[in-house]
């Protein structure tokens, strides 16, 4: 039975135990049912998606054949239009509203038509759309993480980083570009429309065309406005509207962003002067003026496209950081200096040392005999390189046998498995202190140790997946940028994304232990990570659901058995002497108040019992099995 509120199984119980979501909540009769079907079985649909608007409704649902979320939005203007009896079919409240129902539908197709033949990463993604039920459903991309509005009041002073604030809002105008090359436009372009994704990937939302349009046809409904992102000529009914309509939009935006506070209504700054925009002092020159250019109240004096804003603060060929300019014309050498003299024997020294080079270069050896990783990542199919050469082998140490000594084995593998063998050990010892071109040069490792050995082929699949997804996670600009407070929230991320790839790769193998620290890790990342924060508490609930199957499963630990007391060398430090001591003792006690202690109390023993082990090598299995118990106890404890 799938969760409508993740779409992960779940057991009979009404409240999922991956995501919390209660299923036995009512909903609106507005709402379609759980587990509805559309299109003749193809969707199912789970929970509301964030607020049902005036003119829809989004849920999250499931995409049967593919098995992947999807975001399906539905086309119901509450006050045009409201559920029959069959709580499915939506029709109108009047003829009147009919007549303009019909044309709000017509505007939602076209709209889902347009968006449909668009192609670009930072665009919502339409993947389908169809008419059933008396209306039209739309169906698009899921991505996890929050909004740009839900991101800036997590944030000091709810603003961002003037450079950060542009590195979000760029490509979101790229974007823009080739939805006006298309001959449409957004007309709701705000922080709640723009979706930061888990991946760090802005993601434009939520086009408001067909509402204005709805707006504009039929006087006796009311379009909502955003107040101070929409600009002046939304608010008229016969306003002129093209993409200066949306650079206003942006333009508001990026001054939320580095303000903390959204600019005043637009009428209101007809009323008492285009320059009101407070808080822009402190902000780099270059971009308050591209700013106050995008937000001028009359269209016609607003930059034309959105290439032109964006020539504003980035320039139209040569991008510059904000608060540089270019050298000035005055300050650039004169054309005729180069016929000086120092000029022209700068020039002959220039080209005798390029004929040196390009001689020398010659007599190189061809590039085919020079060994050189690759950067690419191959997959299974792919031809191995044949550039691709193994690092240098240290020589072999001459080794003096006797006469009736066996000979040592000879490892007839071939060279791409103990190069693989080598590399994978080398991975486990320094797990996470890798860097993304150390696991590239894994990953092209584990390639050709794949194809050189058959028997083990699924082994080295995982070995090879593992580390093209790390490859790729720990070159995210997430780790890379410096984030509010110390390094050890960056530590954090990083050891939740590389937990959370072992856990997708071990494939449900891990025991109870396992995930007990992989949920632990997760919940750091969550502190540490806002942003993401929902997926890593996802993350977590898997993590402590897995752990909960497997400790049902598990028959009830026994206490282990007392260890005799021994009398440590003396060739150990007196640290690790008492470690030993004390370890022996908790044992004791442990044993003799079977089941009567607390969590924290044998969280305790727990840590005794690790560094006895640590000290005591000879006995350290029986140590082991005192930390397992103990770990069980404690864990039985919380539960």
């Amino acid at each position: 039975m799938l969760c409508p509120g993740c779409f992960h199984e779940k057991t009979s119980a009404l409240t999922c135990l991956h995501c919390g979501y209660d299923e036995s909540i009512k909903r609106s009769l507005m709402v379609l049912p759980h587990h509805t079907r559309l299109n003749q079985g193809h969707y199912r649909l789970g929970r509301v998606l964030g607020k049902p608007g005036g003119f829809g409704i989004t849920y999250l649902g499931w995409d049967e054949r593919l098995q992947t979320k999807v975001a399906i939005k539905e086309y119901l203007p509450r006050e045009l239009a409201g559920r029959d009896a069959d709580h499915r079919t939506v029709a109108a409240h009047s003829g009147e509203d009919a007549d303009a129902f019909a044309f709000g539908l017509g505007k939602f197709l076209e709209e889902a038509r347009t968006l449909a033949r668009l192609d670009h990463p930072n665009l919502v993604r339409v993947r389908d759309f169809f008419e059933e039920n008396g209306t039209a459903y739309l169906v698009m991309d899921y991505y996890d993480g929050l909004t740009l509005a839900e991101y800036l009041t997590r944030q000091p002073g709810s603003k961002l980083p003037e450079d950060q604030a542009i590195g979000i809002l760029l490509p979101i105008l790229d974007g823009l570009r080739e939805v006006h090359a298309k001959g449409f436009l957004h007309r709701d372009i705000k922080p709640a429309n723009i979706y930061l994704t888990a991946a760090n990937r802005p993601i434009l939302l939520d086009f408001g065309a067909a509402r204005q349009a709805m707006g504009e046809h039929s006087r006796s409904l009311s379009v909502v406005l955003s107040a101070g992102y929409a600009p002046i000529e939304q608010y008229q009914r016969n306003g002129k509207q093209g993409p200066w309509t949306d650079v206003y939009g942006a333009a508001a935006t990026l001054y939320a962003m580095v303000t903390g506070q959204p600019p005043p209504d637009a009428t209101d700054r007809i009323e008492i002067g285009s320059d009101t925009l407070p808080g822009l002092d402190g902000v780099d020159p270059a971009l308050a003026r591209a700013i106050r250019r995008g937000l001028i109240p009359s269209p016609a004096d607003r930059p034309r496209d959105m290439e032109s804003f964006q020539a504003l603060f980035t320039g139209p060929t040569d991008p510059h950081p904000l608060g540089t300019a270019p050298t000035p014309p005055e300050q650039a050498p004169a054309a005729s200096s180069l016929a000086t003299p120092r000029n022209l024997w700068g020039i002959v020294t220039t080209v005798l040392l390029v004929l040196i080079l390009a001689q020398a270069w010659e007599r190189q050896p061809p590039a085919e005999s020079r060994p050189a990783w690759s950067p690419v990542l191959l997959s299974p199919d792919e031809p191995t390189p044949m550039a691709t050469v193994s690092p240098a082998i240290p020589p072999t140490p001459v080794i003096m046998v006797q006469a009736d000594d066996p000979p040592p084995p000879v490892d007839t593998r071939p060279a791409a498995v103990r190069d693989g063998e080598r590399i994978r050990r080398l991975m486990e010892e320094q797990d996470g202190d890798w860097g993304p071109e150390r696991y590239r040069r894994a990953a092209l490792a584990f390639h050709a140790a794949l194809r050189s050995d058959s028997a083990r082929r699924a082994e080295w699949r995982r070995l090879l997946d593992f580390a093209q997804t790390m490859a790729t996670t720990t070159s995210r600009w997430h780790f890379d940028r410096p984030m509010p407070g110390a390094a050890g929230q960056r530590q954090a991320i990083h050891d939740g994304e590389r937990v959370r790839v072992k856990m997708r790769v071990a494939q449900g193998v891990w025991s109870a232990d396992r995930y007990r620290r992989a949920q632990a890790a997760f919940r750091a990342a969550a502190e540490a990570d806002p942003i993401r924060r929902d997926l890593w508490e996802s993350e977590s609930r898997y993590a402590q659901t897995m752990r909960m199957a497997l400790e049902a499963r598990a028959p009830e630990p026994s206490p282990p058995l007392p260890l005799v007391p021994t009398t440590p060398a003396r060739s150990l430090t007196p640290a690790a002497r008492q470690a030993i001591v004390d370890g022996e003792r908790v044992l004791k006690k442990m044993i003799e108040k079977d089941g009567e202690w607390t969590a924290i109390r044998y969280g305790k023993a727990m840590a005794a019992f690790k560094a006895a082990a640590k000290a005591d090598s000879a006995r350290r299995r029986d140590w082991q099995k005192a930390i397992e118990y103990a770990a069980r106890m404690a864990d039985k404890g919380d539960n």
